[in-house]
């Protein structure tokens, strides 16, 4: 398994509930996440435990279907489909 260690910047905020949104992922990847905090003081906390996500594999869209269609791609106009 690939590990890539990644910082994001977060803006200095007050208060809880911080939340961010990870873009740009790979579908069907599974990805390792920690979190650490830190202080208005600088300190910084120790980081978390790891925690797995899985992405899910990315979905058809009419263009799928269109361009399966204009190609022939008998096998590829099944699976969006089949899709739902």
């Amino acid at each position: 398994m690939e590990v890539s260690d990644f910082s994001f910047p977060f803006p200095r905020s007050k208060g809880y509930g911080e939340h961010t949104v990870v873009t740009n992922l790979n579908p069907s990847q599974e990805y390792l996440f920690r979190i650490r905090f830190h202080r208005s003081d600088d300190v910084y906390s120790a980081w978390s435990p790891s925690t797995k996500a899985i992405t899910e594999k990315e979905p058809y869209y009419g263009e799928n279907l269109h361009d399966a269609v204009s190609q022939q791609e008998f096998q590829e106009i099944h699976n969006v489909l089949q899709s739902g």
